[in-house]
């Protein structure tokens, strides 16, 4: 067994028309930016996430258990049970599951806002069952 602490996010990737520059107007050091956002993609991520996730592909299916703090609006994908034990995982019913926004333009420029919602609460469990690993990683 290997046991991942870390986050758990939703990425919200979005993919603009056109490049952040071309947005801007003269030699205004201010920005406001109002751009056309034609794809928009949320998925599970988060480091803790995505670790325990990788290694659930890679050969430790069914036994790498995640533990963290997600929000209300967090739902765990069937298909990614099989890879991950969310049993660990706390929910706090009085706020939203962290989230990153990336914006990126068409010559892959990024702009990423975060904000760590449930992350913030701290709360944690650790598993009472012997793992053999333990991972942590940023939170």
């Amino acid at each position: 067994m290997i046991f991942v602490s870390g986050s758990i996010a939703y990425d919200t990737i979005i993919s603009t028309v056109g490049t952040f520059d071309s947005s801007r107007r003269g030699d205004d050091n201010h920005y406001s930016y109002s751009l056309y956002a034609p794809r928009v993609i949320r998925q599970a991520g988060g480091t803790g996430h995505n670790i325990a996730y990788s290694l659930g592909l890679l050969w430790y299916k069914n036994k790498t258990i995640l533990t963290g703090s997600v929000g209300s609006d967090f739902i765990i994908d069937e298909r990614l049970e099989q890879y991950i034990d969310y049993t660990h995982v706390l929910k706090d019913e009085q706020t939203l599951t962290a989230g990153a926004y990336i914006t990126n333009d068409d010559e892959n420029n990024q702009i990423i806002a975060f904000h760590p919602w449930a992350m913030a609460s701290g709360l944690h469990t650790i598993p009472h069952q012997k793992f053999d690993y333990a991972i942590v990683t940023p939170n």
